[in-house]
């Protein structure tokens, strides 16, 4: 049997010790007590007890009200010693919690093949506890696997738009870190930071519908030319709206707004102000910082302070004002990993 504890309760000294010796000799430690509160005080502090024996007619106390305060923090099996044969007190019990009766004056065989069949559920619903357990562990490692994997899709569906058009896969790595601390100065909750974190990277994916003749294309794109090249917010959305992934359908969102501009002047839709979703509008500032930041082969990277000043002019005409005043509440931070990624390409 594996090893169980057991806690007496009962005002007579006799029965606390000829109960313990019989309990004893099922292998179970045994705790006596003939106060209910220091008892009760035992168990709050000790919860690895699997059966509690209640004398009913303690003194002060019912075993009824003794149960009622047991059951309160402990899973222990409570079991009623009595020498009352009043079935409305057996009902009373079995109402509080009590699983089982031991009638007094207490006959040794039939408290052991009580205890021992009791033990044996005990045990069962020991294993079971276990083996749930062992399965939960199980599905979280599963889950946890199967993130890791999403990630790691997203991250190569995210570098392919960006591969296309030689910028370097900072750009993605940036644009979800700035992301991430942008959205959690704006307040978005612990869930939606992750997800925009994961899902900001998108927002070029819809490139990989673009020309290379216009994509590739280092001058200025005429009028024709860019109206092919604004179609990558359609053609990025399209690719990812119908998935049932909260990430994707947040890349969606924003892959066809970042785009957009506070004052409506932007695309493909003309959205303005609260009408272009938040991490749209979060996306568009940091998109466009890095943009203004980064070397690329066709330009020579802004200075922060040029950059900075930029997005300033900016502040409600392309940028929500206040995701701005967020920004610059965070620009220590954004610039600390703008510092970090530069050193990786050095």
């Amino acid at each position: 049997m594996e090893e169980l504890n057991a806690v007496i309760i009962d005002d007579s000294d006799k029965i606390l010790f000829l109960v313990k010796n019989y309990l004893e000799e099922l292998e179970i430690k045994v705790k006596i007590f003939n106060n209910p509160k220091e008892g009760i005080e035992y168990l709050k502090q000790n919860l690895k007890v699997d059966f509690v024996l209640i004398d009913y007619d303690i003194q002060d106390i019912n075993g009824i009200e003794v149960i009622n305060e047991i059951k309160l923090f402990s899973e222990a099996m409570l079991i009623i010693m009595t020498y009352s044969k009043d079935q409305e007190l057996k009902l009373q019990a079995l109402e509080a919690g009590a699983v089982e009766f031991i009638n007094k004056p207490i006959i040794k065989a039939e408290l052991l093949a009580t205890i021992r069949n009791l033990a044996k559920i005990k045990i069962q619903q020991m294993i079971l506890k276990d083996e749930k357990f062992l399965i939960q562990a199980e599905v979280q490692r599963q889950i946890a696997k199967i993130k890791k994997q999403e990630k790691e899709i997203l991250e190569v569906l995210a570098h392919v738009a960006e591969y296309r058009d030689e910028n370097t896969f900072l750009h993605v790595k940036r644009v979800a870190e700035y992301s991430k601390i942008l959205a959690k100065a704006c307040g978005l909750n612990d869930e939606e930071i992750e997800i925009i974190y994961q899902a900001a990277p998108l927002h070029d994916i819809g490139k990989i519908g673009i020309r290379d003749d216009i994509l590739l294309k280092t001058d200025k794109l005429n009028d024709e030319e860019f109206k092919i090249m604004k179609s990558h917010t359609i053609i990025g959305y399209d690719i990812l709206k119908n998935s049932s992934s909260p990430i994707l359908q947040m890349g969606a969102q924003i892959a066809l707004t970042h785009h957009e501009r506070w004052d409506g002047l932007g695309y493909p839709y003309g959205l303005k102000e609260d009408n272009i979703p938040i991490y749209g509008r979060i996306v568009a500032v940091v998109d466009v910082f890095d943009a203004l930041t980064a070397k690329r082969p066709y330009k020579k990277p802004w200075s922060l302070a040029e950059a900075l000043t930029f997005m300033l002019d900016n502040s409600a005409k392309m940028f929500d004002p206040n995701i701005i005043d967020k920004f610059l509440e965070v620009y220590e931070k954004i610039f600390e990993y703008y510092k970090i990624s530069e050193q990786e390409v050095e």
